[in-house]
């Protein structure tokens, strides 16, 4: 039986905290510098051309992308410790001993435990009230 994965693309995300907010409204009255007579002109057309100025301002003001692996809670000391279960894994795997083996499911409890810390720490500020 052939079984494959069906590679999903990760959408891009526009950041909006990242984005420059009044080069995008500059942009934008730019494009719209000639006035739309609402009365003339069919309003589906109007509606169009306005939602294009909006949206070429924001694809050159907004920044976009999306990280295949992003973790929210990661922080330098988790990047730390998971450098230090690394190197603790090479040293078991280079040199078979009690001492590496215990010294590695400790640096990995370690990493977890942090872990797990950050996570409920992240969740926590996100969702406190005020």
């Amino acid at each position: 039986m052939n079984t494959t994965r069906n590679a999903t693309a990760t959408l891009p995300r526009w950041n909006y905290k990242k984005a420059n907010w009044d080069h995008s409204t500059a942009l934008t009255h730019d494009e719209l510098a000639v006035p739309l007579n609402a009365r003339s002109e069919n309003t589906n057309r109007g509606a169009k051309v306005i939602t294009e100025a909006i949206i070429k301002s924001a694809k050159k003001t907004i920044p976009r992308g999306a990280r295949k692996n992003y973790r929210p809670y990661w922080t330098e000391e988790l990047e730390e410790l998971e450098n230090e279960v690394k190197v603790a894994r090479k040293e078991v795997e280079e040199h078979p001993s009690v001492v590496n083996s215990v010294n590695l499911k400790w640096k990995t409890a370690k990493l977890r435990k942090e872990t797990i810390r950050t996570q409920r720490q992240g969740w926590q500020e996100k969702n406190s009230y005020p």
